[in-house]
């Protein structure tokens, strides 16, 4: 499939190859104009976690603003993870560790509902997605909105504890951003990560779309883990309607 794949420029000085044009504009917009991972002063070789990396937006913009970053970066799809290698080489990014697998509070093998036409939107649980849909009514006509829900498929992925992939928190360094984009279970994202390592967090940037009441929990579920700073702010343009759900980015620091 990546060989099919469009190479897209973004901007005069940023191209990178990605499978739906409007998703990825979406998701470059952002990341790289308005700046929605720009959370904190982070130092000069910080230390990232991606959750949820799809074809590499996250990694690819903070690579180009710290060149010597170290990100680990993990994206269950496997033609997501294919484009994230490729764009990740296009670049000639190094420092970048990919794994091709989901995150979650334990080991197992689950099944991704992939949608082919806005692959940053496959999930665990598909069922959300109808509520997302709501967001596009009056942007798109019914017919294209009900087409992106409707081109899908379901593929066995492995998930994995975040622990399990860091040393003991002895021998390292701080994380010094958390960034979670998993399209529902983050919860279980964050309980795979032992105390040993929710110390070392520093930053957190988690996507959270509120229904079902996701997003209380994810805020409580910070607050345990000491950050004291935790807010929750609309992640998108265009949210006004009390009838529709609402996507939040929720940020918090360590103090």
């Amino acid at each position: 499939m990546a060989a099919t794949v469009p190479l897209l420029d973004f901007s005069d000085d940023f191209a990178a190859y990605a499978p739906a044009e409007i998703e990825a504009r979406f998701i470059h917009k952002e990341i790289f104009v308005d700046h929605c991972y720009d959370i904190a002063d982070f130092p000069e070789s910080p230390f990232f976690i991606d959750a949820g990396a799809n074809i590499g937006m996250f990694s690819m913009y903070m690579k180009k603003r710290f060149p010597n970053a170290k990100i680990l970066a993990f994206e269950p799809a496997p033609s997501n993870y294919t484009i994230l290698r490729r764009n990740l080489a296009f670049h000639s990014l190094s420092g970048v560790e990919t794994h091709k697998c989901a995150l979650g509070a334990k080991e197992a093998t689950e099944a991704l509902t992939f949608f082919h036409l806005m692959p940053g939107n496959s999930t665990f649980v598909p069922e959300e997605k109808e509520e997302m849909l709501k967001i596009l009514e009056g942007q798109f006509t019914p017919e294209f909105i009900q087409s992106l829900y409707n081109s899908r498929e379901q593929i066995d992925v492995p998930v994995k504890r975040l622990s399990d992939f860091l040393p003991a928190s002895h021998e390292m360094g701080n994380i010094d951003l958390l960034k979670i984009d998993v399209e529902a279970r983050e919860i279980d994202v964050m309980r795979g990560l032992d105390d040993e390592h929710w110390a070392k967090v520093q930053n957190v940037a988690v996507e959270v779309f509120d229904v079902n009441g996701a997003l209380d929990p994810v805020i409580d579920f910070l607050k345990s883990k000491n950050f004291a700073d935790v807010k929750a702010e609309i992640a998108l343009e265009g949210q006004d309607d009390p009838n529709k759900p609402k996507v939040y980015q929720v940020r918090c620091h360590r103090t």
